[in-house]
């Protein structure tokens, strides 16, 4: 984040990972709202909300400050200006989504009917993530986590991930 200058270019690709970040922590809500399962990070995620009390919007942002704070010991050169930025958009959009819509979620849907939002919410993170890959400032500290992992050890990111 050095010789960081706040352009309009800059202010324009902010507003994009803002969004993308945006849509991206409405497609989790959804999704664990689903009761269909979970990835690995979303599974931690919830743990730890349940864990010590607090709602999943809460507990992404704790596991990611975290996350951050080992980064900046370990290799700092991979945080850009987006991954700050994520700490204070992915958290509050999960749980303002789960707010609102977790009554909806709380019905009696059916499984197929749950397991189809859950798909829907995968096509809503595809896009959200595309709109941060565009925007290139950055990823959320959980991402980063696995691209050092992956670039200290030579395997493959898929396979990391």
């Amino acid at each position: 984040m050095r010789n960081l200058k706040f352009t309009p270019e800059l202010l324009i690709r902010l507003i994009y990972f803002v969004a993308g970040s945006a849509v991206i922590a409405f497609g989790c809500a959804i999704y664990v709202l689903t009761r269909t399962g979970n990835d690995c990070f979303g599974a931690l995620m919830e743990g730890v909300a349940k864990t010590i009390g607090v709602k999943n919007g809460t507990a992404h942002i704790a596991i990611n400050f975290v996350y951050l704070i080992v980064i900046l010991i370990v290799d700092r050169t991979y945080v850009k200006i987006g991954t700050i930025v994520s700490l204070f958009v992915m958290g509050p959009v999960i749980n303002a989504t789960s707010d609102l819509l977790g009554e909806f979620f709380s019905m009696d849907l059916s499984y197929i009917m749950r397991f189809g939002i859950a798909l829907a919410s995968c096509v809503v993170l595809a896009f959200g993530l595309a709109v941060i890959i565009y925007a290139n400032i950055g990823v959320g500290p959980n991402d980063i986590v696995a691209i050092i992992i992956s670039d200290k050890t030579k395997i493959q990111f898929r396979w990391v991930r």
